[in-house]
Formats: structure tokens, sequence, C-alpha cells
């Protein structure tokens, strides 16, 4: 997504957003030449750390659809693989091309741009989304509507919010609240929604009057908004709250809204792996779907289970166990992620942070000052507030100091 703030059209504002959207790591089948900096500027490897494209960017982004992102003399441009200039650098900030087109920023204004450098829609709006399904929002003034790739508008400019179209729908705000629209702008929920959350298996979270229930992606309600507290679904299921003297209650339902396992607990979480974390007077343990204690309820905290393990907190300490509740990987760290792509990430006592695989072994070291989450094989890593590089799944630096 590709949103600017409604309350700002600062420059500084549209360079961060820009700048975050573009250090996310390439889709996954992307094309394999990677950033890789040397000294204070960027060039391009290959997977081997083989330089195949000379470091003299300032700043150089992951190819996508053929062509990537970079910056030179403080402009922002593109070049094919082969280190062609194919969008001259004349732009403030640019997005990643989606579906042949890339957001652009220029004279503070957001445009878009094809592949051959043709500004096909002028840069005239204070805020774009990814073109997707041939529909992109778009802000003008204060409010959003959205245009096709030909930059004509087809739903008009009146909400307050609004978000990419997925799977023929799109969430967005009008008088202060949430409905669904389909993509020719006609409303197909209800109006009047406090929250409308990503859809999960096929239902949306969903917030009205206080209570949250679910709806559809037709946008009918399907599970009626009446508890006091709701995660999405997972596997089947969703952990749901009541108010009981006021201190919630948590069970579990079904997609069709019928009571799973009863409500038994004082907080939950998602179920993964057949198992979900519960806590009954402050201690947590697991579950299975018959409602049984699988894992003892004993730490003081717990994550949900990816790849067979979980993370919990004890005596002070974070470890993982696997589903039989046996010790997978040392419960001696300060703090630990959930696992993502087999990679959890880690904190020292220097606070520092590094990663681990799921047996435990440091796949990169604790040097790093931010956690190191994966997004299709990449992570970033920062050092003292700078940017350093990208770094693999086998912990290998993509960059030289």
């Amino acid at each position: 997504m590709f949103n600017l703030s409604v309350k700002t059209t600062s420059l500084v504002g549209l360079l961060l957003l820009f700048s975050a959207q573009l250090f996310a790591a390439p889709p996954k089948g992307g094309e394999e030449l990677v950033p890789y900096r040397k000294g204070n500027l960027w060039g391009y490897s290959d997977i081997d750390k083989k330089l195949k494209i000379e470091a003299y960017y300032q700043e150089a982004h992951f190819f996508i659809e053929g062509l990537a992102a970079v910056k030179q003399n403080n402009k922002w441009g593109f070049i094919n693989a082969k280190e062609k200039i194919a969008v001259p650098f004349v732009y403030t900030a640019v997005d990643n091309f989606n579906e042949g087109l890339a957001a652009v920023v220029k004279d503070k204004w957001c445009g878009f741009i094809d592949k051959k450098g043709r500004e096909v829609i002028p840069a005239t709006f204070g805020a774009v989304g990814k073109m997707k399904n041939g529909l992109a929002y778009a802000r003008y003034a204060t409010t959003y509507g959205y245009i096709n790739s030909k930059g004509e508008i087809t739903i008009p400019f009146i909400y307050q919010k609004a978000n990419d179209f997925i799977d023929g729908v799109a969430i967005v705000q009008l008088n202060g609240y949430w409905r669904l629209i389909d993509k020719k702008g006609e409303t197909i929920s209800d109006s009047t929604y406090q929250e409308i959350n990503p859809v999960y298996e096929g239902l949306m979270l969903v917030k009205r009057d206080g209570k949250y229930g679910y709806i559809n992606q037709k946008g009918k309600e399907v599970i009626s908004a009446q508890y006091q507290e709701a995660l999405p679904f997972n596997e089947g299921l969703a952990a749901v709250s009541i108010d009981t003297l006021g201190q919630p209650l948590y069970g579990y339902i079904n997609t069709k809204g019928e009571m799973a396992i009863p409500y038994s607990f004082s907080k939950a979480k998602e179920f993964s792996n057949g198992l979900a974390p519960v806590n009954i007077s402050g201690r947590w343990g697991y579950i299975n779907k018959q409602a049984q204690q699988a894992i003892t309820i004993q730490y003081a905290d717990a994550g949900i289970f990816s790849n067979g393990v979980a993370r919990i907190y004890a005596n002070s300490s974070w470890g993982f166990i696997n589903t039989k509740g046996d010790t997978a990987i040392d419960i001696k760290y300060i703090m630990v992620s959930d696992f993502i792509e087999n990679r959890a990430t880690f904190i020292d006592e220097k606070n520092h942070w590094g990663v681990l695989d799921t047996k435990g072994n440091i796949t990169s070291t604790a040097q790093y000052d931010n956690p190191l989450m994966y997004s299709n094989g990449w992570a970033r890593a920062y050092r003292n507030g700078k940017f350093l590089g990208f770094i693999d799944l086998q912990g290998n630096q993509f960059y030289e100091e």
C-alpha cells in the first residue's frame, strides 16, 4: 500500500512513506539481483555476492517487474538489469512498479509513470495507492477516490480514507465510519462500522457500537457484532470474549458463529499448528481444538506456533518449545520474536539483535540495532541508526563497511 497521511501533504511525509515502501524485500519469484552497498554507495550483486552493477548510486532497491529504483544526484529514476536508464533521474521519490505502473513524487505531488518513463497519470494527487487490478486509490485535496490506469476517475473523491482493492472489494471510510465498496463504488456492507479489518479465511473482523463481529467479502454480516473483544479466524476458529463482571472471558467460535470451545480463559490467542495459547489466572499454556490442555498452563507469556515451535517466557527469559511442550531452543534470551520464514530474531545483553533458525543455530550474530524480520528471504539491517544493507536467510551480508 502506498498510503500518504490524510493530515499532511508535506514533502517529508511523502519521502518517509516512499522510503518505507522501497526498502521492502522483493516479491517471491522476483529478479535475484541484490542491492549491494560498498561504503556509502550502492550497486547490485548476484546471490553469490559477485558485483554485477558497480556501486555508484546513493540508494538502490530490488528489481521489480524488470526495473529497479535507484537514486543519483538526489533524484530517483529506474534502471534495467543491463544498467540502462529506463526512467530518467527527475523524481523526488518513487514507488516500485506494479501492473506496469509506478507511483512517483514530482514537485510534491503524486502521479504514475510507465516503464518507458512516460507520465501516464500526471502528478496532481496528494496520495496514491498501488495500481491493483487496474485501480488505485488517490487523494485530491482532503478526500479519496479511485482512478484507473488511464487516470480516469472511476469512483468519486468522497472518502476520508481508502485502501487498495483486494479480491474486488475495498475498505473505505465515510463520515467517520467504515464500509466495503465494490469496483463500481457501490456500498456492499453496513455503513456504520467503527473498524473493518483485512480478510482472514474468508471473513473480516468488524466493530460496530463497541462490539465485534464478522462479515464476508460480499459485505454480509455472517456473525453479528456481539463480542467484547475478538481476533481474526485462523485454522477455522477465532478467539472471542464476553464481559463477565467487568472482566473479559474468552472462548472460541467457528466460522458459522457456533461456540466451539466454551468461555473459560482470561486471555486467548490464535490457533496455529493445531494449538492455541490460553491464559488462566495469569499463566499461559496451550489447548487443542478439542479444548483439551495440550501443554501445561505454566508460562508467564506464550506465543503462537510457527514451524512447529512457539516462543515462551519463563523464569525471566525467553525460549522456544515444540508442540509436545519440550524445550526446542534454550530458554535463555532477553527477547525473541515468533518464527517467520524459519527465522526468529533475538536480543542479547548488549541490546543487539541477531537471528536463530528453528534448531537454535545462530545464523546472524547479535550486532544490529533492529529486529531482523525476514520478508521473502531478506531482512534489513541497521546499526547506529544507519541502514547497512540486506541479509539473506543464511546470514550473508550484502554490504561492505
